[in-house]
């Protein structure tokens, strides 16, 4: 099974999305239509704590709502489902969402302002939240971008790595 791999241009952060993560945000995106949608991502760090791996994508949680060129994540059910997959060893690593018609997977103001909240929040115990921005393309091919956001610090973009 291949992994979608990204690292920052330091080499500090590292974001590996195995084949079944891309495979839950495609199912995710291609329902949402030409609807912004979203949600968050799970998973742990490696043991050198320089990358972290996602385990599982989530929907947009009930309350969410959304339009073509926005998207507000809800919070129904959120801290429930996060206490359950802590105690299974997995964590909350950020937030995701998709830009529908192909637009670009930058992350708007909004969304910088959000991570940066979240990076400065003791709630979310996240210091350095990642956000994956995903995009369906003309063929059908997902692209996807992450970005880094350190708490007091700008965010970093993370390039792909080539595949293996």
């Amino acid at each position: 099974m291949s992994a979608t791999e990204f690292r920052s241009e330091d080499g500090r952060f590292g974001l590996t999305v195995p084949e079944r993560a891309l495979a839950d945000l495609r199912r995710f995106c291609e329902a949402a239509q030409a609807v912004e949608t979203g949600g968050i991502l799970v998973g742990f760090y490696t043991p050198s704590g320089d990358s972290a791996v996602v385990t599982r994508v989530t929907g947009p949680p009930m309350d969410s709502k959304a339009g073509s060129t926005w998207f507000q994540r809800g919070t129904d059910a959120v801290n429930e489902q996060l206490v359950g997959f802590w105690g299974k060893g997995e964590f909350y690593l950020g937030e995701w969402h998709f830009h529908p018609d192909g637009a670009p997977p930058v992350p708007s103001d909004q969304d910088c302002k959000q991570l940066q909240e979240i990076a400065a929040s003791k709630q979310y115990h996240c210091p350095e939240p990642i956000l994956a921005v995903a995009s369906l393309l003309t063929k059908g091919d997902l692209s996807l971008a992450a970005f880094v956001f350190p708490r007091r610090r700008t965010r970093m973009a993370l390039s792909e790595l080539p595949s293996r």
